[in-house]
């Protein structure tokens, strides 16, 4: 840092979350409030991040609570981040459509993430080969 240099405005990441049915509010929220309160905190848009669904339509989590996506399932052309949201009856996926779109999505170098049990859903689409990751201990037997 040089005194009287200019600052450059660091580019802002576009995040996803693909919300699954009957997924985790409190993984959700945990994942999401960090990208608001460092907005807040530095004054500048660091962060944009958008909801997704595979059909395009709200999605209940495990509390109840619907949320309604604000971007198509194919709007994803500037996203640097998807993560994945998953909680209840994540063993129950098993959606070719949703694994191929996570591989193009890979393929195109966006990252992946995953809350909770959303882990199990990246190794379904064959995402995670030698890769190491965590999951819900509840779901541990998932993987092996």
């Amino acid at each position: 840092f040089r005194s009287g240099a200019p600052m450059t405005k660091p580019p802002t990441q576009k995040i996803g979350f693909l919300s699954t049915p009957q997924f985790s509010m409190l993984s959700f929220v945990a994942a999401l409030e960090p990208l608001r309160a460092a907005n807040r905190l530095s004054g500048q848009p660091l962060y944009e991040w958008h909801i997704f669904s595979q059909d395009n339509q709200p999605v209940t989590a495990s509390n109840g609570l619907p949320i309604t996506p604000d971007r198509r399932f194919d709007e994803t052309a500037d996203i640097d981040l998807m993560i994945v949201v998953a909680g209840i009856g994540t063993t129950l996926i098993r959606d070719k459509k949703l694994f191929e779109w996570l591989r193009q999505l890979s393929r195109r170098g966006v990252a992946l993430g995953a809350t909770s049990t959303a882990s199990l859903l990246l190794a379904r689409a064959r995402l995670l080969s030698n890769h190491r990751c965590t999951i819900h201990w509840e779901n541990k037997e998932s993987f092996e």
